[in-house]
């Protein structure tokens, strides 16, 4: 029988940081666009209520941008869930509010549809436990962080797979420096 897979999209520091008071702490166009193409592909996004109201603030700054959203979607060409317990229908646009992740597992049950989690990291650590993949970006210097990605469930449960990673030369605020793509694969899959 056929069910979902869960994958996380994630960019990290050294540290495994991913987050800085409520922010990403650092601006890195290829690791957007990579984010971007992975999540297009897999096409379903869930998120936290933290992490939708991040991306929707950085969206409502440009013009336009609110009727955008409600006709494109907080992420243009991906369907959007939103996990949250306190967040009302109408308190979102852009996306679906769930209560939690199982919501959104069901709504795909009996299928082999790609699910991707995006953060926050509440969310990360509950879907590390029956992830399938996990897409890492690894930015090699430190930006005190105070959201992690726990490592042990990685470094037990995952392996990486070599032909779906790479070292490339990216811009992290204004520094060109190589970062990692990293692809971890859940181990005996």
């Amino acid at each position: 029988m056929s069910h979902p897979q869960l994958e996380l999209i994630v960019a990290v520091d050294s540290k495994l940081g991913f987050g800085k008071g409520g922010k990403i702490p650092w601006k890195c166009k290829e690791d957007m666009a990579r984010f971007t193409r992975i999540s297009k592909e897999i096409r379903v996004c869930v998120m936290g209520k933290h992490t939708y109201t991040d991306m929707r603030d950085m969206q409502l700054e440009k013009d336009g941008a609110e009727e955008r959203i409600k006709e494109k979607g907080i992420l243009p060409e991906r369907e959007s869930f939103v996990i949250s317990s306190t967040l009302k229908q109408e308190d979102v646009i852009g996306a679906t509010v769930v209560p939690d992740l199982r919501a959104v597992i069901n709504l795909y049950e009996n299928t082999d549809q790609r699910i991707a989690v995006i953060g926050g990291e509440k969310l990360y650590i509950q879907a590390l436990s029956s992830a399938t993949k996990l897409h890492m970006t690894i930015i090699p210097r430190e930006f005190d962080c105070d959201r992690f990605i726990p490592v042990d469930p990685i470094q037990n449960n995952f392996h990486i797979d070599s032909s779906a990673s790479e070292t490339v030369e990216a811009t992290v605020d204004e520094t060109q420096e190589r970062i990692h793509f990293a692809t971890y694969v859940r181990n005996n899959q």
